[in-house]
């Protein structure tokens, strides 16, 4: 296996849910080696043990097998495919661009194509989902919004671009993202799947049906892409909206962001040894939430105390009580790495705990 700066960082910061779409768009194809190695064989579900093979294995289908061979075994550098999938989605782009750019360029392109199949009153419905502004706009004028918003980058960029490889991939497997790990997707995801799916459909019609690597390469650059931005994308800590590197205030709350660009690509609570990100939450009168969300790491147990934090690191709640766990509607008295559960949280005032917030453990009652 050989190292791509331009690729396999971002699979080392996944969690197994991330890595389960990659996988999955490798072992759908009949020539694929993945299957057939010993470490896939060893860990398979557990993706984060061989991520460096998941990224090796991308990178063989962007070049044919005789290609490969005179590269000693080894496929094109990440850039290189994702210039051919610029290319092959007739994205703008010059090639010493950096990745980041040309990615941009490829979701901004699929976006582009998917909003002239929509109508106005798609568009504007869409619009209002993501909390755009510009909906008494019509036409060309309306398409531009949602291009405005993509490139001003945050939260409302990465949405857009979540919404696209939700589409993709209920266009490539059948199924779309899961729930429990992207609290953005809403009501109007639906919008998008059938414009993307269509433009999916036609690049594998005119490039090669047969051919299993196009049906590997163009949705594993894009997720790849959206995941790029999940895990470099700084957050404002005062209400852990996604915010543009350059910005000085966050966009949603107005608060400022002296440290905000820091964190891109850093874990703020890296010393918790235990954490779970919120991806909904419910109220019950009084003094309970129930939080649902996937954990990150660790373990936790009924009776443990805990907080309640936003990911730059800045505490909400402090020392809540977790008074019950349920995972598939079962009781457990404990949780653990990688399970999906709902932790009933107890304490005061926590009726504003929100989806994308943590629930920290640091190993003693906070202070």
């Amino acid at each position: 296996m050989s190292y791509d700066s331009n690729l396999n960082p971002v699979l080392e910061k996944c969690n197994n849910e991330d890595l389960d779409y990659l996988v999955e768009f490798i072992t759908k194809t009949i020539t694929n080696s993945l299957e057939n190695d010993g470490l896939y064989k060893k860990y398979y579900p557990d993706h984060q043990k061989y991520a460096g093979l998941i990224a090796s294995e991308i990178r063989a289908f962007g070049g044919n097998t005789f290609a490969n061979v005179f590269r000693g075994g080894k496929g094109p550098d990440y850039k290189e495919i994702v210039c051919d999938v610029a290319s092959k989605l007739n994205a703008p782009y010059k090639s010493d661009w950096d990745i980041v750019k040309i990615e941009d360029a490829i979701i901004e392109t699929v976006l582009s194509q998917a909003l002239e199949k929509m109508s106005d009153e798609e568009k504007i419905e869409l619009l209002k989902e993501i909390g755009g502004k510009g909906t008494h706009l019509t036409g060309q004028a309306l398409t531009g919004a949602f291009i405005t918003i993509f490139r001003m980058g945050g939260f409302k960029s990465y949405q857009l671009t979540v919404l696209i490889v939700n589409a993709i991939l209920k266009a490539v497997l059948g199924h779309g993202l899961s729930f429990a790990g992207n609290a953005m997707l809403t009501k109007a995801m639906s919008i998008l799947v059938g414009p993307v799916g269509w433009i999916i459909t036609a690049v594998w019609a005119m490039i090669d049906i047969a051919g299993p690597a196009t049906r590997v390469t163009i949705p594993a650059v894009i997720y790849i892409a959206m995941l790029r931005k999940k895990y470099n994308t700084p957050v404002c800590p005062h209400c852990n909206q996604m915010v543009t590197v350059a910005a000085k205030f966050c966009s949603e709350c107005g608060g400022k962001l002296d440290n905000a660009n820091d964190q891109a690509g850093t874990d703020p609570v890296a010393d918790a040894e235990f954490k779970m990100l919120i991806s909904d939450t419910i109220s019950i009168p009084g003094r309970e939430q129930v939080c649902t969300g996937k954990i990150n790491c660790g373990t936790v147990k009924v009776g443990d105390i805990v907080d309640v934090e936003y990911q730059g690191g800045i505490s909400v709640y402090k020392n809540l009580t977790v008074a019950g766990i349920e995972k598939y509607r079962d009781s457990l008295d404990e949780a653990v790495k990688d399970d999906i559960v709902s932790i009933l949280l107890r304490g005061d005032s926590i009726e504003k705990i929100k989806a994308n917030m943590l629930i920290t453990k640091r190993g003693k009652e906070s202070e």
